[in-house]
Order: C-alpha cells, then structure tokens, then sequence
C-alpha cells in the first residue's frame, strides 16, 4: 500500500474531529447565551427589596417594624443600609426569605442603592405624607434618580410609593395629592433637563410633548409605579406586606 495514500485518506478524519468539536462547542455557547438573554428579559431575578427615599420619611422605622414586628417611635437616623432576610408568607402558606435593605437618604450616600440594583425584585420609595410639601422638589429629583436607572427602566421594576405617617390623621396629605405633586414635579424636572440639553440626561418618556404620570411610565415601558398610604408605627402595612409577597412569590 503506498503510503502517500494512506497520509492522504487520514489527513480528513484528522481535520474532522476538531472541526466536530468546534461545532458543539459554539452550540453550547449558544444555548448558554439564549438562556441568559431569557432570564435577563424576564426581569429581576433577585430576591431583595430596597427601601429608599428622603431623610426622615421612616425608611428605617420602617424597616424595624418589618423585621422585629413592633413599633419605633420617633426618628432612626442611620448613615449605613440596614439588611437582614426576612421571611414573607406566601398565599399558599409557604414561606420566602426576602432580602430587604434599607438605605439612607442622605444626599453623601444614597446612591450605595445602585449597588444593590442586580439583584433587586423591587422598591419601596418612602415619603413623609406629613412633611411633605416643603420638600417635594428634592423628593421628585431622587425619585427621578431612582426612575432613570439603566436596571429599572429596562427590567420594568415594581415601586411601591409609601406615604408614611398616616397615624397622624388630617396632618398627613392624601395619597392622591402626593402622587399628582411628584409627577407634576417630575415633569418640570425632565422639560428643564431636556431644554438644558444636559448630557446624562434620561428622559423617562419616548416623547417630550408626552406628560409624565406614573401610569404613562408604565405603558412606556418604564418602572410600574403604584402608591399607597401606610403608618410603620401604628402599624397600617398591609399594602408593603403585599407588596413583599408579590415580590417573593414572583
């Protein structure tokens, strides 16, 4: 047998093998990536709820009812998030552990919360319903810092708006007022932003002659956004508790 024929006839099969092997390495790869791509449109995939909003509004207080299950009077000034997991019970009557963080509002270190956003299910923006005409232009500017995020915006996270302090009765604005307030301020905010031509600029509507509401957000494929009045020292939670359930079960 000539050996000419012989390196000739082999030298494919050589070619082959790798070539085989190549192809279903590059299928693997593939499967891996449509897999990521579904999980990542399918949204967060986190099991932890962030808790911000302005200094004062009773983010922590808030956070304290929700773990230990009593009532902190007063004002809890903190500088650092406060996290632990938190057991949500389920419709079916199981149970999950939530990771719940709250961070602080001070304008020096309220921005930690991009940190957590990977892996947040969603948020829960806490505002003083009783304090809050003087400061509802800078709550606006953090909610719309809030709203603006790449991980938010594009993953279409669940925000629930806490109007906190409902304990204190006529003292406390209404959660229709609070909500008409912010969007009314975030609209001004994104038209001066837009005319300033910054260059960070987001807009959060697809166009500029489209005012902003919470509702239109959503249809934009934005955050959906859904407020709620609430006390987290009288307790009156039952829409928060709802709000981790759903983000639990989800």
């Amino acid at each position: 047998m000539d050996p000419n024929n012989i390196q000739l006839e082999s030298f494919p099969e050589r070619i082959s093998r790798p070539s085989t092997a190549l192809s279903l390495a590059a299928l693997v790869i593939l499967l891996v990536l449509l897999t990521f791509v579904r999980s990542w449109l399918k949204g967060p995939k986190g099991k932890t709820v962030l808790i911000l909003g302005p200094c004062g509004a009773g983010k922590t207080t808030l956070f304290l009812q929700l773990r230990d299950g009593s009532s902190h009077m007063g004002t809890v000034a903190s500088m650092q998030e406060n996290a632990d997991s938190l057991p949500v019970k389920l419709a079916n009557g199981s149970s999950k552990a939530v990771q719940v963080v709250d961070v602080p509002g001070h304008p020096r270190v309220r921005g930690k919360f991009r940190s957590f956003l990977d892996k947040a299910r969603g948020i829960l923006f806490v505002v003083d319903a009783v304090d809050f005409t003087p400061h509802k232009t800078s709550t606006a500017e953090q909610l719309y810092e809030v709203l603006e995020q790449g991980a938010v915006r594009k993953r279409r996270m669940r925000i629930l708006l806490v109007c906190n302090k409902g304990d204190q009765g006529a003292k406390a604005h209404t959660t229709s007022f609070i909500q008409k307030q912010l969007e009314r301020e975030i609209d001004q905010l994104r038209l001066t932003r837009r005319s300033l031509g910054e260059g960070n600029f987001t807009d959060l509507m697809p166009k500029a002659e489209t005012p902003f509401t919470f509702e239109a957000l959503s249809k934009a494929r934005g955050a959906q956004v859904t407020c709620c009045g609430a006390s987290a020292v009288a307790p009156d939670l039952e829409h928060v508790l709802s709000f981790l359930q759903s983000c639990a079960a989800s």
